[in-house]
Protein backbone atom coordinates (compact mmCIF):
# COMPACT_ATOMS: atom_id res chain seq x y z
CA UNK A 1 0.00 0.00 0.00
CA UNK A 2 2.53 2.46 0.86
CA UNK A 3 4.05 2.47 -2.74
CA UNK A 4 0.14 3.31 -4.09
CA UNK A 5 0.23 6.23 -1.02
CA UNK A 6 1.98 8.82 -2.87
CA UNK A 7 1.47 7.68 -6.75
CA UNK A 8 -2.42 6.94 -6.30
CA UNK A 9 -3.69 8.27 -3.23
CA UNK A 10 -7.27 8.12 -4.04
CA UNK A 11 -6.75 4.27 -4.88
CA UNK A 12 -5.74 3.93 -1.05
CA UNK A 13 -8.40 5.63 0.34
CA UNK A 14 -11.15 3.71 -1.79
CA UNK A 15 -9.19 0.70 -0.76
CA UNK A 16 -9.37 1.58 2.63
CA UNK A 17 -13.18 2.38 2.66
CA UNK A 18 -14.02 -0.97 0.58
CA UNK A 19 -11.65 -3.43 1.64
CA UNK A 20 -9.50 -2.47 4.90
CA UNK A 21 -12.41 -3.31 7.21
CA UNK A 22 -12.96 -7.22 6.74
CA UNK A 23 -14.92 -7.48 9.74
CA UNK A 24 -17.23 -5.11 8.09
CA UNK A 25 -17.43 -7.02 4.77
CA UNK A 26 -17.84 -10.59 6.98
CA UNK A 27 -21.17 -8.85 8.28
CA UNK A 28 -22.61 -7.60 5.20
CA UNK A 29 -26.69 -8.48 4.31
CA UNK A 30 -27.49 -10.00 0.83
CA UNK A 31 -28.88 -6.57 0.08
CA UNK A 32 -26.27 -4.59 0.39
CA UNK A 33 -24.83 -3.82 -3.01
CA UNK A 34 -21.19 -4.78 -2.13
CA UNK A 35 -22.25 -7.96 -0.77
CA UNK A 36 -20.34 -9.93 -3.72
CA UNK A 37 -17.06 -9.09 -1.61
CA UNK A 38 -17.78 -11.60 1.23
CA UNK A 39 -17.98 -14.40 -0.70
CA UNK A 40 -14.69 -13.25 -2.72
CA UNK A 41 -13.26 -13.03 0.73
CA UNK A 42 -14.45 -16.16 1.61
CA UNK A 43 -12.92 -17.62 -1.20
CA UNK A 44 -9.72 -16.42 -0.45
CA UNK A 45 -9.64 -17.40 3.10
CA UNK A 46 -10.77 -21.39 1.70
CA UNK A 47 -7.73 -21.01 -0.70
CA UNK A 48 -4.97 -19.71 2.36
CA UNK A 49 -6.10 -22.68 4.63
CA UNK A 50 -5.99 -25.21 1.75
CA UNK A 51 -2.12 -24.14 1.52
CA UNK A 52 -1.53 -23.91 5.12
CA UNK A 53 -1.16 -20.79 5.20
CA UNK A 54 -4.39 -20.30 7.87
CA UNK A 55 -5.83 -22.66 10.17
CA UNK A 56 -9.47 -24.04 9.96
CA UNK A 57 -11.88 -21.43 11.41
CA UNK A 58 -8.46 -18.62 11.14
CA UNK A 59 -9.71 -15.50 9.63
CA UNK A 60 -7.70 -13.47 7.66
CA UNK A 61 -6.38 -10.18 8.91
CA UNK A 62 -5.51 -8.23 6.56
CA UNK A 63 -6.13 -7.85 2.75
CA UNK A 64 -3.66 -6.11 0.13
CA UNK A 65 -4.20 -5.65 -3.42
CA UNK A 66 -3.35 -8.85 -5.02
CA UNK A 67 -5.74 -10.88 -2.92
CA UNK A 68 -8.94 -9.07 -5.16
CA UNK A 69 -6.91 -8.42 -8.50
CA UNK A 70 -5.60 -11.84 -8.84
CA UNK A 71 -8.18 -15.26 -9.00
CA UNK A 72 -7.04 -17.84 -6.11
CA UNK A 73 -4.76 -19.75 -7.33
CA UNK A 74 -4.11 -17.66 -10.86
CA UNK A 75 -0.73 -17.62 -12.18
CA UNK A 76 -1.64 -14.98 -14.64
CA UNK A 77 -0.28 -10.99 -14.47
CA UNK A 78 -3.12 -9.37 -11.91
CA UNK A 79 -6.15 -7.51 -13.02
CA UNK A 80 -5.89 -3.42 -12.86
Amino acid sequence: MECHTDESPVWVQAWKRSSANLDKIRNLKPEDPTFYKKAKLEDVEKNLRSMGRLAEGENLKEVGCIDCHVDVGAKKKARY
